[in-house]
């Protein structure tokens, strides 16, 4: 019997039996190699989101995105070869959203915006996303990479940088493996093939960015302000662009509103004040020369930082608050300010060091400082046992 309840013989039918959406499927219990944890009802981490699409020229083997919000713009962009379930020509190269563009059974502008929220209540703990191609034809159109297992060989590299063991060489389009970061050992590849897989040709690219801003048009309003903000960076990385520098200005009438509206992600809400809050400060702490900086990429304001005097043993400069707004996160701009922020205080050379109080759970901004410069000094703050009081030192 087909699907349409006919009767139907297999040996004989010049006509198919299974529609052309459907899917066959298997219980994954019989996988003889599945995870114990498999079914864990509590969850289990996700290491990695890796999307992957089909492009015969444009995208390379692999390439991680820069951010979580790069990265869901990274899916929504998505190209790959039509197929049946697709309700158009089979075969022709389209802009697929997460491969979900038949299946969603809402607007997807909105689901760009869930991911992106996602990514902002996960905060650092969010994974990181990659793209993959296995589809890459070469000047005759057959496939340059083998994939089937020895697709493994890519999702080795992509677990190394989860796990932090692995550099990449910063592009345009993200981060890509550096030349022999891919094990090729014992891979039947003509010399240069691997290279020609990961190369980037920017003509494409360019190109590309156009046909992206198009398709982004039809969502209208209801595609976030995130992804226009993506394409315009890649656009730019694209050209070659230096991007604004980040600076530290002071706070004033000119720039307060911006700075009131800067927002942290709901998790590190718990241990960062709110912008008002940190002005206020700043302000009732005037006799300890406490001043805050706008932290200022071009002419937007992207975060917030407050200085004060310490005038303890010993007396040094006290970092009271250090806040990045949440859709500016993840972009290395609160690095460039903490750099920014001891290079003035050195400079103005009224005390020796920096203290600062951080919370023991905020493992992201404790790397960021310890990176800097900063180190434990085994002390925690009177007020606030499960916190650290890091220290740097001018050299």
């Amino acid at each position: 019997m087909n699907w349409k309840g006919e009767k139907w013989n297999g040996m004989e039918a010049l006509d198919k039996g299974a529609h052309p959406n459907s899917r066959f499927t298997a219980s994954a219990k019989n996988c003889p190699c599945i995870s114990a944890e498999f079914e864990n009802p509590e969850g289990v981490p996700i290491s990695a989101i890796v999307f992957g699409g089909r492009r015969a020229k444009v995208e390379p083997l692999v390439y991680q995105a820069r951010s979580f919000a790069h990265g869901v713009f990274v899916g929504s962009t998505l190209v790959s070869e039509t197929t049946a379930a697709q309700t158009s020509a089979v075969g022709v190269a389209r802009l697929d959203s997460m491969a979900m563009k038949p299946f969603c059974g809402y607007n997807m502008g909105d689901y760009f915006a869930h991911w992106l929220g996602m990514g902002e209540r996960l905060g650092d703990n969010a994974p990181p996303i990659f793209n993959v191609n296995w589809f890459r034809t070469d000047t005759d159109g057959s496939f340059m990479w083998p994939g089937f297992g020895e697709n493994m060989r890519v999702l080795e590299w992509i677990l190394a940088r989860c796990d932090g063991e692995m550099p990449a060489k910063e592009s345009a389009i993200g981060y890509m493996p550096r030349s022999g970061d891919i094990n090729a050992e014992g891979l039947e590849l003509e010399p240069g093939k691997l290279d020609e897989l990961l190369d980037i040709d920017m003509e494409l690219w360019r190109a590309e960015v156009g046909i992206i801003r198009d398709y982004f048009r039809t969502y209208g309003e209801r595609l976030p302000r995130a992804l226009w903000d993506e394409l315009d960076g890649l656009e730019r990385r694209i050209a070659g662009e230096t991007p604004p520098e980040i600076s530290l200005v002071d706070v004033d009438e000119s720039n307060y509103r911006a700075v009131c509206d800067l927002k942290v992600t709901e998790e590190q809400s718990r241990f960062v004040a709110t912008p008002a809050g940190t002005l206020a400060r700043a302000y009732a702490m005037r006799a300890r020369n406490a001043r805050a900086w706008a932290i200022a990429r071009g002419e937007t304001v992207v975060g917030l930082m407050m200085v004060k005097d310490l005038d303890e043993d010993p007396a040094c400069y006290a970092l009271e608050q250090f806040m990045v707004d949440y859709t500016h996160q993840n972009k290395g701009y609160g690095r460039q300010a903490l750099g920014l922020a001891l290079a003035a205080l050195a400079k103005e050379g009224k005390y020796g060091c920096v203290e600062l109080c951080v919370k023991k759970e905020a493992a992201a901004a404790i790397g960021m400082y310890m990176d800097a410069g900063f180190v434990d000094t085994g002390y925690a703050d009177p007020g606030e046992p499960d916190s650290l009081v890091l220290r740097y030192a001018f050299s």
